[in-house]
């Protein structure tokens, strides 16, 4: 009796083990996939933005810098222009029907980041 009890709490053990963990995990990561840009007093992190291919996709900018300069988010190839406030979430809509790699810049152009859609 005893020695079933452990081998099915075994068991249990480890298909939590193998399956339960991975499945948690996974819905974890895709929680935390929001693409995000914090704009510092060093630019812009991250500097290289992964996006998958799909639809118009909403980018969270959070300005922590009063640098006149980062005042402004530019992004060219979609005629984006956008005022970003200090300490405040601003939401840009991406979009990613297109593989490649976007620039976007301050509004002088001196500091810089891509957008890679793969």
């Amino acid at each position: 009796m005893i020695v079933n009890l452990i081998g099915l709490a075994l068991i249990v053990f480890i298909v939590f083990w193998f399956w339960g963990a991975s499945y948690s995990l996974r819905s974890s990561k895709e929680k935390e996939t929001k693409p995000e840009i914090t704009v510092t007093d060093s630019g812009y992190e991250p500097g290289n933005l992964v996006l998958k291919q799909g639809g118009m996709m909403p980018i969270n900018i959070i300005r922590k810098t009063s640098k006149d300069c980062l005042n402004r988010l530019v992004i060219p190839s979609q005629s984006l222009d956008v005022e970003l406030p200090v300490n405040k979430q601003v939401v840009v809509h991406f979009d990613t029907s297109e593989k490649g790699r976007f620039q976007f810049q301050c509004q002088m152009n001196m500091y810089k980041g891509f957008i890679s859609v793969v």
